[in-house]
């Protein structure tokens, strides 16, 4: 019995020391509301692209969807299509 109220104070002793304080706590929850508001901001500004992976030489990188019609813009950007 005296090993089983040991071992759950040990426990609990683990649980106090291990919980995030609030202010780590606070630090998450406002570094989520940030991303949550650039989500939402991109969103807005028509992101959503067509995204998927291509071999290229001898790796595979990220590749994404444009519109061949569009004209090149600063050094070879192209535009996205429109969603």
């Amino acid at each position: 019995m005296v090993r089983r109220i040991r071992g759950l104070l040990h426990l609990g002793g683990l649980i106090i020391y291990l919980k995030p304080a609030e202010a780590e706590l606070h630090a998450l929850r406002e570094e989520r509301r940030l991303l949550v508001a650039d989500i939402e901001r991109l969103r807005r500004m028509g992101a959503g692209l067509d995204v998927v992976t291509c071999e290229f030489g001898r790796g595979v990188r990220p590749c994404v969807r444009v519109d061949p019609d569009s004209p090149t813009y600063n050094g070879g950007y192209k535009l996205l299509p429109s969603r």
